[in-house]
């Protein structure tokens, strides 16, 4: 059997046979009949119908994590605090002096710390005796009126053509042997009379504050065996400083021409005059002599005199005196400049 719904809404059960025909005059919709469901079954379709519901979280368990939360929180605020706190207290400005109320406050705050603070250690300035003399600002002429010169023929020459008025302790032919024993200098008198004083007389009765002493000897020795001019150099130098302090300079040999060297009468060759000035080199490291080196202004390569700074091939002439004078001028050591050269106050 089944239950026909006409499109006005109504509807009528028809047999099977009368169904047929009836479908055949007139299409209309068929739809099976369903049975009417029981309560029972209403409530089961219900319920499957209806989603699951969510559980529900007990608000115990809220309260505690919320509670849980907020003591986190506190915490790390606590220990952030904590670091500020450390942090200003180590870069903060109160150990700091009080602010200056002015620049001399200011002034006196710094000079307190500058007197507190330890003194900075610094390197030792040491003069090397075994050196040259190195170049320095060239001073002035009168620099040299209180020092004294003391050599043979050269050095009277270096006095007599240049700009230079030292205290002249030099004689032509004059030899190392001869400087302590050897009444050469010649000075007045108490009475105005000149009279002739050995060296250490000379120095002695010049009542004057002497800068320095130049010493240029050792032409005239060169025929002497090098231990015999090395031992009279040195008694020299015990003498003076016996009765003086200054600075004493000595100044290397300057050789004479290979003319001259080869063609002497007197043992003055430049085969000698290398032995000396190495040994010279060696009493100055062991007496704490400067050592004066002008001889590559007047040589050749192979370390003999240029003819052209001589005119007899062994001193030197008028120009070349001018500038051996220029070199002493620019050549003097600062003694405060080194901790072993700086006089005891």
């Amino acid at each position: 059997m089944i239950y026909i719904i006409n499109e006005k809404g109504g509807g009528t059960v028809l047999s099977k046979n009368k169904r047929r025909k009836k479908h055949q005059n007139k299409k209309e919709k068929i739809y099976p009949i369903k049975p009417v469901p029981t309560a029972t079954e209403k409530i089961k379709e219900i319920t499957v119908d209806v989603p699951k519901a969510v559980s529900c979280v007990p608000w115990s368990v809220i309260v505690t994590n919320l509670i849980f939360a907020i003591i986190t929180v506190a915490i790390a605020v606590f220990m952030i605090s904590q670091l500020f706190c450390e942090y200003n207290y180590k870069y903060s400005t109160h150990d700091l002096p009080p602010k200056a109320q002015n620049d001399s406050e200011l002034q006196k705050i710094e000079s307190i710390d500058e007197a507190d603070a330890p003194p900075i250690p610094r390197e030792p300035v040491i003069y090397d005796f075994a050196s040259a003399v190195p170049e320095s600002a060239a001073v002035d002429y009168d620099y040299f009126d209180d020092t004294v010169f003391i050599g043979d023929s050269r050095t009277k020459g270096l006095i007599t053509y240049s700009k230079l008025s030292p205290y002249d302790f030099s004689s032509v032919g004059l030899n190392v042997g001869l400087l302590l024993t050897q009444p050469f200098i010649r000075l007045p008198d108490d009475d105005g009379e000149l009279q002739s004083y050995t060296l250490l007389e000379a120095l002695e009765r010049e009542d004057v504050n002497y800068k320095a002493i130049y010493i240029a000897t050792g032409l005239n020795e060169l025929g002497w065996p090098a231990d015999g001019f090395i031992a009279a150099f040195s008694d020299l130098i015990d003498a003076l400083r016996e009765v003086t302090d200054v600075p004493i300079y000595v100044q290397l040999i300057i050789p004479v021409t290979t003319y001259s060297s080869e063609t002497t009468k007197f043992g003055i060759t430049n085969e000698k005059n290398v032995i000396f000035n190495e040994r010279l080199i060696t009493l100055a490291k062991e007496k704490e002599l400067f050592l004066l080196d002008p001889r590559e202004l007047f040589t050749l390569e192979d370390g003999t005199l240029d003819p052209a700074h001589s005119s007899d091939g062994v001193h030197l002439n008028r120009d070349s005196c001018a500038i051996l004078a220029d070199y002493y001028r620019t050549h003097v050591v600062d003694l405060y400049e080194y901790d072993n050269t700086r006089p005891q106050e």
